[in-house]
């Protein structure tokens, strides 16, 4: 049990409450002489609550006992309540009280152990917590302002009641928990270079925040499950740090830093306004991830961090990404696989760039590093959106795919330079475009896109293999197209050029398709025929080609490997150009 106050203290507490009662009653009586029309209940009325301070002169323990307070009496909704010393205090029911101070050696604690649940005390104009222990339930009314520091422990006897806030608090010590904190909607909580932690594993506590909940000044830590349905801010002078899993509906603001080393959960839309960053992991061993079927808006930053993990439904065209390592992908991969570096993003495995994305990377401005998505060997970058790799000032960015990567479009991708060296995977929907484009050696599959790659000045190379079923591929010193050709087969064609006839021709003549390289199904001959007589018919491997008005006709046909292609011009003349585009593997 706490200890009493000595006699003297006591005498000199009650003397103190005397000449305040007798200032009050001079100042009630001088305000009716100055205003003799105001009625007294008014007078009366306008006179402020008393300041009780804790003795224990009674029983030492209960907040309903006068005899523990000075003056004598019991705090109300209108008093402010002053607790300090190495005290404990049961408060023995619900109650209101107007101001609440409370020492750092001070324990409030009270709990029905009928019901098996805590009382609650609520503060209605203004909490001073400063180290103490609260034991029972607590809560800051809306309009109600609060201070918390040292190193306070709110642990009520039953966890399931939380420390309720809906007016506004600042946070500057250590908040130790074993029971939820709600921040209510009108409710805010300060975190001034703050920590709010649970105390053991054996309770795992949750700060919901549906109002607001901002960090001020330095680095702010939160180690317990979240719920943050509200407003988040964090200034440019603050980091918010939080530690554990969390869902989140509400919106980043604020133009500081969030970091996150659990995994946030989207149960719907989270906004972050102009210049809030959201970062992923913290480049070690930590990870932060973010999952769920939200959406992400605004015109923030999400960093991407080593250790980061990005798999939400859609993001917003205007969220721009800073990556220092992290994925953005889906859930089959671990989370600590991802980019590297700054100014470039290496795919570490498997990431994802979904639908509506603009992904803008960060130039080391020291280095002057070119903005570069490089994927190496034995990874995919599954392109679902625009994705244009940037330094967030000009188009200058560079895709790199090495020989055993994977690279799949299934939207418009556009950037400044491409070399694309691996698979490149190009569905109905996908799409390349670039100033410059080097396709060398690569490995390309398509669906049918008319154009396939298209670049403003340059394109060159050619891919060692092209799979496009019903199609042919169509080069231009800038495109990579398809034309609709239905015997085109499944297989891989493969890039092997060669002339086999340019001449003039009539009557008949004979050519081989080539010396077959092994492992081949057939082979792809493209057909030009121009300057034909009026009256020429022209068949090439039972083929029979229609003549336009000016005597020209083009085409393809598909030779099985080693067969002889004959072409006949049983009358007239006509100019054939035969070329082996490549072979159709097995």
């Amino acid at each position: 049990m706490g200890r009493a106050l000595q006699a003297t203290e006591v005498q000199r507490h009650q003397e103190i409450a005397m000449h305040t009662k007798v200032v009050t009653v001079v100042g009630v009586l001088l305000a009716l002489a100055i205003s003799p029309a105001m009625p007294v209940s008014t007078a009366i009325g306008a006179q402020a609550g008393v300041t009780y301070t804790w003795a224990g002169a009674g029983d030492a323990s209960s907040w309903a006992s006068p005899g523990n307070w000075l003056p004598t009496g019991v705090p109300g909704p209108t008093d402010e309540a002053i607790i300090d010393g190495s005290v404990e205090v049961d408060i023995g029911g619900d109650i209101e009280v107007g101001g609440l101070h409370l020492g750092p050696e001070t324990s409030l604690y009270g709990t029905d152990h009928a019901t098996r649940t805590a009382y609650t005390l609520t503060v209605l104009d203004e909490l001073s917590w400063n180290g103490a222990e609260v034991r029972t339930g607590l809560t800051v009314a809306s309009g109600a302002v609060g201070s918390i520091d040292g190193d306070p422990l709110y642990f009520p006897d039953e966890e399931s009641v939380p420390l309720s806030i809906d007016g506004s608090v600042e946070l500057t010590g250590a908040l130790k928990l074993r029971a939820h904190v709600d921040v209510g909607t009108s409710g805010h909580l300060d975190l001034n270079a703050a920590h709010v932690y649970r105390v053991c594993d054996c309770f795992d506590p949750l700060l919901t925040i549906d109002g607001r909940l901002s960090a001020s000044e330095g680095t702010s830590q939160i180690v317990t499950d979240g719920a943050w349905n509200g407003e988040v801010s964090v200034t440019p002078e603050a980091n918010l740090i939080v530690r554990q899993s969390s869902t989140a509906t509400g919106t980043f603001s604020g133009r500081g830093t969030f970091t996150l080393l659990g995994t946030m959960s989207l149960a719907d839309d989270i906004n972050i306004t102009d210049g809030t960053r959201l970062r992923l992991g913290d480049g070690g061993l930590n990870s932060g991830i973010m999952v769920g079927a939200g959406d992400v808006h605004g015109t923030g930053v999400i960093e991407l961090a080593e250790g980061g993990w990005l798999a939400t439904s859609v993001l917003d065209p205007a969220i721009t990404f800073l990556s220092n390592g992290g994925l953005i992908g889906d859930t089959d991969h671990a989370p600590n696989v991802g980019f590297q570096g700054v100014g470039q993003l290496t795919i570490g495995t498997t990431a994802k760039v979904f639908a509506g994305t603009r992904l803008c990377i960060h130039d080391d401005t020291s280095e002057r590093q070119r903005p570069t998505i490089r994927v190496p060997s034995g990874s995919t970058f599954d392109v679902r959106g625009r994705v244009n790799p940037h330094s967030c000032r000009a188009d200058d960015g560079l895709l790199v795919g090495v020989p055993g990567s994977l690279l799949t479009f299934t939207r418009l991708a556009l950037v400044d330079a491409a070399q694309l060296h691996g698979t490149v995977d190009l569905n109905e929907t996908g799409m390349l475009k670039a100033k410059r484009i080097d396709i060398d050696g690569a490995e390309v599959e398509a669906s049918g896109r008319r154009t396939l790659i298209q670049a403003a000045r340059e394109l060159t190379g050619r891919p060692s293999c092209i799979r496009a079923p019903g199609f042919v591929p169509v080069y231009s010193a800038t495109a990579l197209n398809l034309r609709r050709f239905p015997e085109a087969p499944a297989s891989c064609l493969t890039n092997n050029p060669k002339v086999l006839l340019d001449r003039t021709v009539s009557g008949r003549q004979s050519v081989r398709l080539g010396r077959d390289p092994g492992n081949v199904m057939s082979g792809l001959v493209r057909v030009k025929i121009t300057r034909a007589s009026e009256r020429a018919t022209i068949t090439i491997g039972g083929t029979r080609f229609e003549l336009s008005e000016s005597g020209k006709a083009r085409g393809f046909l598909i030779v099985p490997a080693n067969a002889r292609l004959e072409v006949r011009v049983p009358a007239g003349r006509a100019h054939v150009r035969l070329t082996r585009s490549g072979w159709y593997l097995r």
